[in-house]
């Protein structure tokens, strides 16, 4: 089976995104390559959810909702150590220490054919994800925010 790149996300500079078009049709992977832009909530949890894995390799993120996404979709994510990406993932996750894309494209192999691995991965970031839940979130601001406005201690 021939691999396929789904890239999900909004458009925010049209000419990057024109830019990796270009790539992808220079290289002649219009068929490996699909950009799934601006999608409603229910169909990329669903694209989630049939997919192999999600796979980040930034070396600038900041907290990742869509790890998160990924986690309620039951869809493992393959990432690289760095930046936030480590902190929200926690202990979940499938994560490389560096980019070596064939490092990464055999823990995403890996995870595809073992199930074991692929459940383990899976239920971790179900555990993960319930860090994250609204009322364990607002919590933890209503916690920090006590010292600043004083009127929440009692809300």
């Amino acid at each position: 089976m021939t691999p396929r790149l789904r890239i999900f996300g909004k458009i925010w500079d049209r000419e990057y995104f024109r830019y990796l078009e270009s790539i992808v049709l220079d290289l002649g992977l219009e068929t490996n390559v699909v950009f799934e832009v601006n999608q409603p909530g229910s169909e990329l949890r669903s694209a989630l959810a049939s997919s192999d894995a999600f796979v980040t390799m930034s070396e600038h993120e900041g907290f990742m909702v869509p790890l998160l996404e990924s986690f309620s979709a039951g869809c493992p994510v393959v990432g690289m150590k760095s930046t936030a990406i480590t902190e929200t993932c926690g202990p979940a996750g499938a994560l490389l220490p560096t980019a070596d894309i064939n490092a990464v494209a055999g823990m995403a192999v890996a995870l595809k054919r073992d199930r074991d691995s692929r459940m383990a991965v899976i239920r971790a970031q179900s555990q993960r994800a319930q860090a994250f839940a609204e009322g364990r979130t607002w919590n933890k601001w209503r916690m920090i925010l006590e010292d600043f406005v004083p009127q929440l201690r009692n809300a």
